[in-house]
């Protein structure tokens, strides 16, 4: 009896072990125990490159132009991720809005700790960090402001969700990022960029491909990474965007998979 429990369960655990295993950020990378993050923070760059890794299924994206290391959103990073970036320095953090996918206080606090970097928020979140980070520290956007810590400039604005929510683009050696967070379309005409993070839906309410499409028409960026969306979604996005734009380059991501870019 004991034999036939084996025969029978060995095999079931081996396929419950594959099935288990995620199809997104399994990445070679991480079968040869290097983790990615470490990877892209080593990673050299020209003074026109940009590296960048999506760290989730949402809008946590980091970020590496020349030396400086920016996070947008970053709420589900796992102790040896914060390990990893306390060790080697964040120089900036944006968090758009509040919501669980996108922002974590306690992951704030683990990483300014480590770090001591310029935290840049919507002023909905001001109340967690108003009494623990330092003024020197901490930026509270206003919508259509722009704002400056070291050489890396950020322009705010407002964008539209179920409660408040803030759109950046941020200038670091002339190149000019935008994260559209996953705020449905408002007009982006005062925020022209080389690379545009957009969101494109699921689980967000309020974005959609077509919303991102018009974000990156509005944008105008060389390359457009869809985000905040299923796979279905930013295929769509994909499509619209090689029917209409052509001319823009369309990255689609997968978590922990290291991209680098260059920008004209």
């Amino acid at each position: 009896m004991k034999t036939v429990i084996k025969v029978f369960c060995i095999p079931l655990l081996i396929i419950m072990a594959i099935l288990w295993i995620p199809s997104e950020g399994f990445t070679f990378q991480q079968q040869k125990g290097t983790h990615p993050l470490s990877e892209l923070l080593s990673m050299p760059l020209k003074d026109n490159e940009v590296a960048f890794i999506r760290l989730n299924r949402f809008s946590n994206i980091m970020v590496r132009v020349a030396d400086k290391t920016v996070l947008f959103d970053p709420a589900t990073l796992v102790t040896q991720e914060l390990d990893i970036l306390n060790k080697n320095g964040v120089d900036l953090i944006l968090y758009t809005h509040g919501h669980y996918d996108h922002f974590s206080s306690a992951t704030a606090m683990k990483l300014f700790k480590g770090s001591q970097p310029t935290i840049v928020i919507d002023p909905s979140l001001s109340p967690y960090f108003k009494n623990n980070i330092p003024k020197k520290n901490l930026i509270t956007t206003e919508s259509g402001k722009s704002f400056s810590t070291g050489n890396i400039t950020i322009d705010s604005l407002e964008g539209k969700h179920i409660g408040p929510i803030m759109l950046f683009r941020i200038t670091v050696n002339d190149i000019k990022i935008f994260h559209g967070g996953d705020s449905a379309y408002v007009s982006l005409q005062t925020m022209a960029s080389h690379l545009a993070f957009v969101p494109t839906g699921s689980p967000s309410p309020t974005c959609n491909p077509e919303y991102a499409f018009q974000m990156v028409s509005d944008v105008k960026p060389q390359i457009a990474v869809p985000m905040h969306g299923i796979e279905e979604e930013h295929n769509e996005f994909k499509q619209l965007m090689d029917a209409k734009m052509p001319d823009t380059k369309v990255v689609i991501t997968m978590p922990y998979f290291i991209h680098k870019v260059s920008i004209r």
